[in-house]
Formats: C-alpha cells, sequence, structure tokens
C-alpha cells in the first residue's frame, strides 16, 4: 500500500544519509506521501555516556500528507507507524532505557538472532494524535557489553490489525525503510555521567521471558488500536476482568498492570508484588510538560525500577510516575493485586496475545 512511487524518494534519503551515516549526527527528508510510515524529515544525534553507554536523540516529523494516507482503508484495518532500533551485532549493545514524545508509544524487545543484535521498536499506537509537522523526540540509550565497534540502525515500518475478533498488531511486510545508522566510534562523548554500576554481570538486562531468541514473544492484542470512546475503554477493562477472575489460580501468566497512582509512591508497593512471586520484566513511566503542554512515555525491560533516574539523572526525570508494569505471575496473585487501591486494571495475555497497558487511554479518553 505503500511504496508506489516511492523509489526515487527514498535514493535521495539514502544519499542524504550517504556521508554521515556513521557519524555522530545525520538528517533527513522524504517528500513520499504515499510513504507514510517514514517520516517526512528528522535528525539523528548520537553521543557516548561514560566508557559503556551509547545514547541517541532522534527528532522526527510527520507531513499532513504523510498522516492523511494513513486514514485510507481504515473502515477495514487500523494502521499505526512504528520505529525500531536494531544492533549490528549480537550482545554488543543491550537496550537501557527509551523514551518518547509520540503519543500511545509501545515498546518492544526483540531478541537478537540471525546474525543481527537487540531490536527495540516502539508502535505509536496513538497514531490518530499525530500531526503534521510537529517535531516528536524519541530517545534511546544503549549499554555496551563488548569490545566492537557496534552500530544501531533505526528504520520505519507499518503495523496494522484487523477488526476480527481475536486480531493481533503485526508487521505489514516489506514496509520497511532505513533512516540512519549511528555507530559507537562515530558518536562524540558526552558531559553527562550516568549512575549506573559498572559491573555487567549485575545489570539484569535479560527480562524474564526474553532470555532467548529461541522462546517466542508473543504478539500484542489487537484490540488496543481499535479502542476510540470512553466507553469502549470501560467496556474492554470490564470483559479482560472477567477473563482474569475465570483464570486458573495456579497457571502463570503474563499481564500488564495499570496503576491508578505511581508505583514510587510508597516502597510497600513494589515490596507487596516481590511477596507474591510477581515477575515484572518491562516498565513504563510517563511525565507531562505543562509548559510544552507535552506527555513523555518512558519505558525500560530490567527489573531495575530507578534505572531510569540512574540513566537520565534525577533533574530530568524527578517529575515522572510509573503508571504500567509488564511481567508474569499467577492468577491468584494476579487476582489479589486487582483488588489494590493503587491499581486501576489488570490484564492477562489471551489466545496467545499479549497485553500492555492502558494508562494512555485513561488520559487520552
Amino acid at each position: 500500500m505503500k511504496k508506489t512511487g516511492a523509489f526515487a524518494a527514498f535514493l535521495s534519503l539514502q544519499l542524504l544519509l550517504g556521508s554521515s551515516a556513521l557519524a555522530g549526527t545525520a538528517e533527513f527528508t522524504n517528500a513520499d506521501a504515499a510513504n507514510w510510515d517514514l517520516p517526512a524529515q528528522g535528525k539523528l544525534e548520537s553521543k557516548r555516556m561514560d566508557d559503556n553507554m551509547l545514547t541517541v536523540e532522534t527528532s522526527l516529523q510527520w507531513s499532513k500528507e504523510k498522516l492523511g494516507e494513513r486514514e485510507k482503508n481504515r473502515a477495514v484495518y487500523s494502521y499505526v507507524p512504528a520505529l525500531r532500533w536494531t544492533a549490528n551485532v549480537e550482545n554488543e549493545l543491550k537496550g537501557a532505557v527509551m523514551a518518547t514524545t509520540l503519543p500511545g508509544a509501545k515498546f518492544d524487545l526483540i531478541p537478537a538472532g540471525d546474525k543481527q543484535g537487540e531490536t527495540v521498536r516502539v508502535t505509536v499506537a496513538g497514531a490518530a494524535d499525530l500531526q503534521g509537522g510537529k517535531p516528536y523526540r524519541l530517545y534511546s540509550s544503549w549499554y555496551k557489553t563488548g569490545t566492537e565497534d557496534p552500530a544501531l540502525t533505526l528504520r520505519s515500518q507499518v503495523r496494522y490489525t484487523t477488526y476480527m475478533p481475536g486480531a493481533k498488531v503485526t508487521d505489514l511486510p516489506g514496509s520497511d525503510d532505513r533512516i540512519g545508522t549511528m555507530s559507537w566510534n562515530g558518536a562524540e562523548s558526552a558531559s553527562w555521567r550516568t549512575k549506573l554500576i559498572r559491573d555487567p554481570d549485575v545489570l539484569p538486562f535479560f527480562p524474564v521471558w526474553y532470555e532467548s531468541a529461541d522462546e517466542e514473544i508473543l504478539p500484542v492484542k489487537g484490540a488496543y488500536l481499535r479502542i476510540t470512546s470512553r466507553e469502549a475503554l470501560d467496556l474492554y477493562k470490564t470483559e479482560q476482568t472477567k477473563k482474569l477472575m475465570e483464570a486458573s489460580d495456579t497457571q502463570t501468566y503474563r499481564f500488564a498492570i495499570t496503576a491508578s497512582s505511581s508505583l514510587l509512591d510508597a516502597e510497600l508497593k513494589s515490596k507487596r508484588l516481590e511477596e507474591l512471586g510477581v515477575k515484572i520484566s518491562q516498565y513504563y513511566a510517563y511525565s507531562y510538560d505543562e509548559k510544552k503542554n507535552e506527555r513523555t512515555t518512558y519505558s525500560w525491560f530490567q527489573t531495575d525500577k530507578d534505572l531510569l533516574t540512574k540513566v537520565l539523572g534525577e533533574d530530568k526525570t524527578k517529575s515522572y510516575s510509573v503508571m504500567e508494569i509488564e511481567g508474569k505471575a499467577t492468577g491468584e496473585a494476579l487476582k489479589q493485586i486487582s483488588e489494590w487501591d493503587w491499581v486501576d486494571f489488570v490484564e492477562i495475555e489471551e489466545s496467545g496475545h499479549r497485553p500492555t497497558g492502558v494508562y494512555w487511554l485513561n488520559q487520552k479518553l
């Protein structure tokens, strides 16, 4: 649906990036409206923090024309853009903290395999709220574990779901576009020093079900892209809560918990989760800048709930709240958690599809 007439524009993109693809900065443009998931313009800037952290700041803009193309065929499909960073060397770079101002951002961690390194993908679930000509920021930080000169490549792609019951969010084949590649050696040194410990062996960079590329990564439920009203969201919560109550007490489920107040409000909350045997594999945090009227989504795949502060610093993250967690727990534990005061909604996997939090929908609808 998107590549007609795109070759010339994509070629100009490649030529623009050619001399700076492995340097510390790169800029790109693409005016082909039909290739709508690829932003109209943007800039990438990489830096090295300490001796073991690579960061990339990305600014992205879509045009009104590109976003108009996304609306086509919406009676049958729900299309959204996605962006993914992929390391070129296996086990050389591990994703740390990700952050973005893209609406409804949902992050996936895809293990290394097939002669490539780890991938972190952000799906813009709130694509209907994208504004043409508005700059959006995408930040990613990566922990360097080896001695090579690894590089990260940023690509765009189309993801979609149908209106059929039980549909999943999936990739549109052939929709990938390379935006740029940033290398470790090409990045400039940053003045900021992180508070990360230096021993990589004690960093929990291998979450519960992402330990091996051989283990299946369950797709996300497609229902999230089709919820467009408060009534639909409330109905979804009611239906999913009923399924949780009917779940086996002894079976272990992948879960998503959306909080009504920050998990960082009291240490007791995290301790209570540990007592129930909950295994957290991903955190989501949010902050809101009133002056800019801008919301930022943060996510990280480690078990350390304080990793965000350690990487970005207290000044940058003092206003954030952890509002969603994903992981594994028994049905009995999740039923207990669903009754806690600070919990808005607990959802479990269903029909081979994993859940993710609905905080962004709570704020939007």
